[in-house]
């Protein structure tokens, strides 16, 4: 028996993505969406109808949606594709200091062209709150880009605050927000997030397989291209589009989204389950404060190396993290940020459940911490 929770890290594909997938490979609709004969006529229909499929998801209009690898490129393709026409003009953008690093880094690199990053960190409640983002609006600021759940703590930053707010002062900031955990597994009420002017998401993170993702761009946002080849995508992201991943994942993402309410539940029961069972062991302790999702939760075993832990666990058929995936096992300046010791840093686990999780692998992987403990430390 496999137990998986790095949820947060990919997620298994679905039976829905994967049965559409094999289907649609074995069909004959192999044609370029560009093209103008049938079988290109054939492509585009299935592209658009996967677009307007998202836009009813999203609540926004179909030609807003496009299409990349992943959220990585989704951010990169957000963030200087809009500041790009401002180098060298002593703009700013505003952002919180605990982003995922295909944001942060992204701005980071962006000082070279004489643009200001200021980071909002979260208070010692372990919350953001959208004052602390409103009150460094300047008339330099063009940006802010703000996640709108932490892939590491699971913390709730206040989106839609922030941006309504940000637009009363500023109506031509551009807001942008990552909503890499958020999407398909929190009740997002898209038609509330009017003031949110750049989406970005990925499907790996909603059991499609890596390789796709997208971002929502209003249609008052001019991006300048960031990679350039054809006119697909209004140029944003040119190259032929990645049909199969485009209509499966629309699909897949439909039937998430009709079946929320009881996803959400599906989280809210194992989280439960989770921290009353944190309460019998007093070596664990909890490292998510603050506003919280009910999918991820950071957690740190007192006196055992992250490292030690993850492995352990693994050689027992259990999968966690210790942080974010793209950080290799190196302590997380996320955690930092959230002001957790140095010990709690050094023995912090990441777990991140998907639907297909159950209360009985929960009691498995605490009967295995109890068991890493006593073998690890000897008693």
């Amino acid at each position: 028996m496999e137990i998986y929770f790095d949820n947060c890290g990919t997620t298994k594909p679905s039976e829905i993505f994967t049965s559409h997938l094999s289907k649609f490979l074995l069909s004959d609709n192999y044609g370029n969406p560009s093209s103008l004969h049938r079988k290109g006529i054939q492509a585009d229909k299935i592209l658009q109808n996967s677009k307007k499929i998202l836009a009813s998801i999203f609540k926004c209009e179909a030609d807003e949606i496009i299409f990349t690898s992943g959220a990585t490129q989704s951010n990169n393709i957000a963030i200087l594709g809009f500041a790009s026409k401002f180098k060298n003009s002593n703009k700013n953008i505003i952002t919180s200091s605990v982003e995922h690093p295909s944001v942060i880094s992204t701005l980071y690199s962006l000082r070279k062209y004489g643009f200001e990053i200021i980071e909002i960190s979260p208070r010692n409640d372990g919350d953001f709150y959208p004052e602390d983002f409103i009150e460094k609006i300047n008339k330099d600021t063009i940006m802010i880009s703000v996640m709108s759940v932490n892939n590491e703590t699971g913390s709730i930053l206040p989106i839609k605050e922030i941006s309504d707010n940000a637009k009363i002062i500023s109506p031509n900031i551009i807001i942008h927000s990552d909503i890499v955990q958020s999407l398909g597994k929190t009740d997002m009420k898209f038609y509330e997030l009017k003031n949110i002017d750049i989406f970005t998401f990925s499907g790996h993170k909603l059991h499609s397989p890596k390789g796709i993702g997208g971002l929502i761009i209003r249609k008052n946002v001019k991006l300048s291209p960031i990679i350039f080849g054809g006119n697909q995508q209004n140029s944003i992201v040119p190259g032929t589009e990645n049909l199969a991943y485009i209509h499966c994942l629309s699909l897949n993402l439909l039937n998430i989204c009709d079946n929320i309410e009881k996803n959400i539940n599906i989280y809210k029961n194992l989280y439960d389950y989770f921290i009353k069972n944190i309460d019998k062991y007093d070596f664990i302790k909890l490292g998510s404060f603050g506003k919280t999702v009910s999918h991820i939760i950071n957690i740190s075993v007192d006196k055992i190396h992250s490292e030690i832990l993850v492995n352990f666990l693994s050689s027992h058929n259990i999968f966690v993290s210790s942080g974010a995936s793209c950080s290799k096992g190196k302590k997380s300046r996320i955690l930092k940020e959230f002001k957790l010791r140095k010990d709690e840093l050094n023995s912090s686990l990441r777990i991140s459940f998907s639907i297909y999780n159950t209360k009985e692998e929960i009691d498995i992987f605490f009967n295995i911490i109890d068991l890493a403990k006593r073998q690890i430390l000897n008693f």
